[in-house]
């Protein structure tokens, strides 16, 4: 009897052993992802503030995102219904192609930029987009 329950002890620590590691190892990889992304994010938004003022065409917003080694479409104009309450003729939306690795998935920067009807940058919109396992 005192065996068995030495031996129930035994593996009852280990899964709360086992349990702390996973909780640990989860949270540590949280904590270094959400700084890594920020830290992306902040790049991003650096880098096209020194290289893209507001004006710049969509040639000079292609280069950037080809330099950045982001995929890209170019939405062409926009019908003037959907631009008829603001100055947005056009879109470039984009995404990089390099991706940060989580635990159940991974996350990359995307972006949206608007342009008026000279094809001159009005201004951008950047986030994350997830792909999880599932």
């Amino acid at each position: 009897m005192k065996n068995r329950h030495r031996i129930l002890t035994v593996v009852v620590a280990v899964l709360v052993i086992l349990g702390i590691a996973c909780a640990v190892i989860w949270e540590h990889s949280n904590r270094t992802t959400a700084i890594r992304l920020r830290q992306d994010k902040e790049s991003f938004e650096a880098q096209v503030s020194q290289n893209l003022p507001p004006g710049s065409n969509k040639v000079l917003v292609q280069r950037f995102l080809d330099s950045r080694h982001m995929t890209y479409v170019d939405t062409a104009p926009i019908s003037d219904k959907a631009s008829a309450n603001s100055n947005v003729t056009s879109l470039i939306e984009t995404r990089s192609r390099d991706s940060i690795d989580l635990l159940l998935g991974s996350c990359s920067i995307s972006a949206k930029f608007t342009f008026d009807s000279r094809g001159m940058l009005l201004g951008y919109t950047d986030w994350h987009s997830c792909k999880w396992l599932w």
